[in-house]
């Protein structure tokens, strides 16, 4: 007997339901032409026959009630998978349209410039926008030093003055 496949179920269990046709006829003629008189060995022999043949069947339609199961599962499981695949797909399309990339300048802008007045006090935040320590910065009369002023008093100078 050939193994199924997938593709042609129909033809395969078509023909095993043939072949074991045939072996019922053939058992069967067999049993009518033989003498009323069988021996002890031949007519084991006839039900041993018939003992296989519906060994045969009963794996048959055992391996059509599997394959039916099976056939089932899968097509259960394409449909969650197409289910899932639909969901994510939404997810993505969701996140494609609520992502927009950062905006990158066409050329870079220059720093704001600061009015410089010599002992005047500048406000370092309007230049360094992140800029934590100093704060503001004073300018030293006759000097090219700028003197900051930090948080709590600190007091520092910046390198020379160009």
């Amino acid at each position: 007997m050939q193994p199924m496949t997938p593709k042609t179920p129909k033809k395969a269990s078509d023909k095993a339901k043939h072949c074991r046709n045939a072996a019922i006829q053939r058992a069967y003629k067999e049993t009518l032409q033989t003498p009323i008189c069988l021996s002890q060995q031949e007519h084991v022999e006839h039900v041993q026959k018939l003992e296989e043949v519906r060994q045969h069947a009963t794996a048959l339609q055992d391996l059509k009630a599997t394959h039916a199961k099976v056939q089932y599962a899968l097509e259960d499981a394409e449909e969650d998978f197409e289910e899932a695949l639909g969901k994510a797909n939404t997810v993505i399309e969701g996140f494609a349209k609520t992502f927009s990339p950062p905006a990158l300048p066409t050329k870079a802008q220059p720093s704001p410039a600061l009015p410089l007045i010599s002992g005047a006090r500048v406000d370092l935040s309007a230049v360094f926008p992140a800029l934590t320590l100093p704060r503001y910065a004073t300018l030293v009369p006759q000097s090219f030093y700028i003197v900051y002023h930090g948080q709590n008093g600190v007091q520092g100078f910046f390198e020379s003055w160009n």
